[in-house]
């Protein structure tokens, strides 16, 4: 499940709780009666299970949230019968960063949409009436995904449409 869950954490920054692959793990109060615990719930982790559950304290569970605020804990028995996952999820940054967070997400501010601060448009892809300052693409074999390189050009209308107009910068891509 860890794999899993850095798959889709780096891919999509995890974007509900329906569609993360730990949407079974407990959530904060929850009851272990219907979830699936993970690859390692099964796990002996020198504890009795939870009452009737089969639910291991010590194994891992994740916080309600998205994206970087999704945080991962270890399952504990309450009252002998019940297991909860005690943490609390992370608190979202609205700063750009061109790294990813420690849990591999690039949804730094968890509002289920990853934020990019370029748009991976180039000059020529606008008309002469919605010319920007700036345009962006990507580098020769690069997607231009969060934390890559993009190119960077100063833009001008012409006549037609718009283009490119003065030397090439690069600037990283940050996401949030």
């Amino acid at each position: 499940m860890a794999g899993v869950l850095a798959a889709c954490l780096v891919a999509v920054g995890c974007s509900g709780k329906d569609d993360r692959p730990d949407s079974g793990a407990l959530q904060p109060g929850g009851d272990a009666s219907s979830t699936g615990l993970g690859a390692d719930a099964g796990q002996d982790h020198g504890a009795a299970a939870c009452g009737a559950t089969g639910a291991r304290p010590g194994s891992r569970c994740y916080s309600d949230g998205m994206g970087a605020c999704i945080t991962e804990g270890k399952l504990v028995c309450m009252d002998g019968a019940t297991a909860v996952c005690p943490v609390q999820p992370g608190t979202p940054d609205e700063d750009f960063h061109t790294s990813a967070a420690p849990n591999g997400s690039w949804e730094w501010n968890c509002n289920n949409n990853v934020d990019r601060k370029y748009p991976l448009k180039s000059c020529d892809s606008f008309g002469s009436s919605d010319c920007p300052a700036q345009g962006w693409s990507t580098m020769p074999g690069a997607s231009g995904d969060c934390g890559e390189q993009l190119i960077q050009q100063a833009c001008a209308p012409t006549g037609s449409g718009c283009q490119a107009n003065g030397p090439e910068s690069t600037v990283t891509e940050a996401c949030k």
